[in-house]
């Protein structure tokens, strides 16, 4: 093997070494519990999506899909699509 295809190997495991390394650190360091982080309870409101985060809406209990309905907003207007898929 050439020394510059050695180089470029070594080069390469040491960066995925350190990318490893700083996602390990960068998820310890989140500290995101999706149970207890932007929950929103009740049965009526509306919820402001902060900046341009992306949320997903699911409910805890058995809810008629067809009758459930929800404002979602971000940046003045309501970003909430309905979908009700059954597994």
């Amino acid at each position: 093997m050439h020394t510059a295809g050695k180089v470029l190997l070594i080069i390469g495991g040491v960066l995925t070494a350190i990318g490893i390394g700083i996602t390990v650190m960068g998820a310890a360091a989140a500290e995101l519990d999706p149970n207890t982080e932007n929950e929103y309870k009740g049965t009526s409101g509306t919820f402001t999506v902060p900046g341009d985060d992306v949320y997903g809406i699911y409910v805890k209990s058995a809810v008629n899909c067809e009758s459930f309905t929800m404002t979602l907003m971000m940046d003045g207007d309501d970003y909430f699509e309905k979908d009700c898929t059954h597994n």
